[in-house]
């Protein structure tokens, strides 16, 4: 979890999913989730791979 500083206007995030070495030894670049509800629980990553990978949340 990830909390804001003293700054109130600062986003608070939580980290709700982890996934290990996602885009193997390379740095992930980009993260973004999918613009329409239909798809929400959709997100994709880019990485120095140049691979882009589209991810699935499943709430268990």
């Amino acid at each position: 979890d990830t909390e804001a500083t003293e700054d109130e206007e600062s986003p608070i995030y939580k980290n709700i999913a982890t996934e290990k070495d996602a885009h193997g030894v390379y740095d992930i670049n980009g993260v973004s989730w999918f613009p329409h509800k239909t798809h929400a629980d959709w997100l994709s990553t880019v990485g120095d791979d140049g691979v882009v990978r589209i991810w699935r949340l499943i709430e268990e």
